[in-house]
């Protein structure tokens, strides 16, 4: 029993897959994601081989939906280290970046983030190269550490500014 070394094992990646940790695999727009549906939306939790090197790219576009779910999250570590993203486009609709989401992702130098956006995660863009960020007035949380390594000047909006001041006083 068991498979042979020989005889090679296909996936059909086209159609959403569970995977071992209980996510789901998803190929949108030619990239694999991987997911979890989290009560009628998506939590993204990577895009699958970019942490190992295996898919690189420069710019990324976050998906507006996964099997017609809306992507409102994009989970802890989600692109933790992936040195060769330049840009993100987060679309609207996402309202959390999770924890260390793009920490070390040491050549992302662009940010679109959404109006819709409401937290931003612990170390979630630490030791990236962003230069401009506009954080939109929703933002109601910033982690800390959340832009640490960073050489960036932050745009806030004005309430944003007082926020952000004040945690770190």
């Amino acid at each position: 029993a068991g498979v042979s070394s020989e005889a090679p094992v296909w996936v059909d990646f086209d159609l959403a897959t569970r995977v071992a940790d209980g996510s789901e695999i998803a190929n949108v727009g030619g990239l694999l994601w991987s997911y979890e549906v989290v009560g009628d939306s998506v939590m993204i939790k990577s895009l699958v081989g970019a942490a190992e090197g295996g898919v690189q790219f420069a710019h990324l576009e976050i998906p507006t939906e996964i099997g017609g779910l809306p992507v409102t999250s994009i989970g802890e570590f989600a692109f933790y280290g992936c040195e060769t993203i330049r840009s993100v486009v987060i679309p609207e609709g996402v309202v959390s970046i999770g924890d260390f989401a793009f920490g070390g992702c040491s050549s992302l130098t662009t940010v679109e983030l959404p109006s819709t956006l409401g937290s931003i995660g612990e170390f979630a863009f630490s030791c990236t190269g962003i230069g401009t960020l506009f954080v939109p007035r929703q933002v109601a949380s910033i982690g800390a550490d959340a832009f640490y390594g960073c050489q960036s000047q932050l745009l806030f909006d004005l309430l944003m500014q007082v926020l952000f001041l004040q945690q770190l006083q």
